[in-house]
């Protein structure tokens, strides 16, 4: 049985099944699938209603396992500002407990059924860009064997600078000088610290705050840079975005429906010239769509659609197993789109955890027949890539491996269509932009 990883090792139940792959994604396990969870990587747990992987495990005959690893100030703060050099590698502490529950999984899976040589990882948002950095360790290939990266890339990874500096910045305002002044301080207190810290920061910046750290240790470089070196060549990779990421936060801050280019984080940055080109060219494409709307756009295929390209192109070279997908489910609520995490009730088939604002009226039968199918083809085809490396499902088109020609790409809308280079002309607005990682 394949083995699955969710994020916590929250249970595991034993399986009889002998032919057990491990899986270790951000959600699931039996070969053995693993799942990594983070809510911005400062939150976030792995006992809620969306993540239970048993509808998962069962779909698939695959051990799902579930973990919990350290987040906030105790995960992905650099604590050496304030500790010295004993507390270098303390920037990613998160990343260090992923490693040794995934070691953990390769002793003793096989008591729960799993396979400790077939283990692959999955996670959303910040869990994938948690994967996306561990693509990046020395011999990824000891911990799992593939990885499927749901919305969140090596780009997040951030430079050791900027994380000395948010650190400082931290610690000075609560007036924290010791590592005995952070060790007295009680839970409260220190999301208290936190959250301080990020009140400054917009929405979008505070969620890449606590985000994996090139230590030059753990993390030599930056993950994208190493995949291009051939660092993952003995992992296999499926990965993929949705097509209105940001639309989200619409949810959280209403006034992103008015935002402009200048607000999103990479996109600022950008020359006038690049920003007007991208502008144009979008806001032509969608004429019935708000400016905010089409700002959202933009930043959400740099972010997340150009991010997932630049690693399938980087990991290509040296494994061809490599597969896209975009999702296009359009939430209930029309000016979210396809936003970020629509993925989640399908991937775990949690149709009826409060799901209705991506999922819409389950009550009604034909959304229900819709929503219940497209489960079935989307576990199937994690699960199959979790035991072979080569994701299918029943009734749907094959999944053809991505490449830079014809750049195939799963489609998951009301139905699953392969297609070859989704929105191709605004794909190539971003070439010659560079996305390694934040510096």
């Amino acid at each position: 049985m394949g083995t699955i990883l969710d994020g916590a090792l929250r249970r595991m139940a034993p399986c009889r099944n002998t032919d057990r792959r491990a899986w270790v994604c951000d959600r699931c396990v039996r070969g053995r699938l693993g799942a990594l969870a983070g809510d911005r990587g400062n939150r976030g747990h792995r006992r809620e209603a969306r993540y239970n992987g048993a509808r998962l495990a069962a779909r698939g005959n695959v051990v799902v396992v579930s973990l919990n690893y350290r987040l906030g100030i105790f995960g992905f703060v650099d604590v050496s500002v304030i500790g010295g050099p004993r507390y270098r590698e303390s920037c990613n502490d998160g990343l260090l407990d992923q490693l040794m529950a995934l070691e953990w999984i390769k002793r003793n899976i096989a008591a729960f059924g799993g396979d400790p040589h077939s283990v692959t990882v999955f996670g959303n948002s910040a869990g994938a860009s948690d994967i996306s950095a561990l693509l990046g360790v020395q011999t990824p290939e000891r911990y799992f064997q593939r990885a499927i990266i749901q919305s969140g890339f090596a780009s997040a990874t951030k430079s050791r600078a900027i994380a000395e500096q948010f650190s400082r910045s931290m610690f000075s305002q609560a007036h924290v000088r010791s590592m005995k002044d952070l060790l007295g301080k009680s839970p409260k207190e220190l999301l208290a610290m936190q959250a301080a810290a990020l009140e400054p920061l917009s929405e979008l910046d505070s969620d890449l705050s606590f985000q994996p750290t090139v230590d030059g240790t753990l993390i030599p470089d930056f993950p994208l840079a190493l995949i291009r070196r051939g660092n993952a060549r003995h992992v296999d990779v499926l990965l993929g975005y949705t097509v209105n990421e940001l639309r989200l936060y619409l949810l959280y801050t209403p006034g992103w429906a008015n935002a402009k280019l200048t607000d999103i984080p990479v996109l600022r940055d950008l020359a006038e010239d690049k920003r007007r080109a991208l502008w144009d060219e979008y806001r032509q494409a969608r004429p019935g769509m708000s400016d905010g709307q089409v700002a959202l756009d933009i930043g959400s295929d740099y972010l997340f659609r150009v991010s997932a390209i630049r690693m399938a192109e980087a990991q290509l070279p040296y494994n061809k197993n490599v597969f896209m997908y975009q999702f296009a489910w359009q939430a209930s609520k029309p000016e979210l789109g396809a936003p970020h995490a629509v993925e989640l009730p399908f991937v775990f088939g949690n149709v009826g955890s409060g799901q209705s604002l991506f999922l819409g009226n389950m009550d009604d039968p034909q959304t229900r027949s819709t929503v219940e199918n497209l489960v079935s083809e989307v576990q199937e085809f994690w699960t199959s890539f979790a035991k072979s490396g080569r994701p299918a499902a029943q009734g749907v088109p094959e999944w053809h491996r991505y490449d830079a020609d014809s750049r195939r790409t799963m489609i998951f809308d009301r139905t699953a269509q392969l297609m070859s280079d989704p929105a191709s002309k605004e794909r190539t607005l971003f070439d010659g932009l560079a996305l390694g990682g934040r510096r």
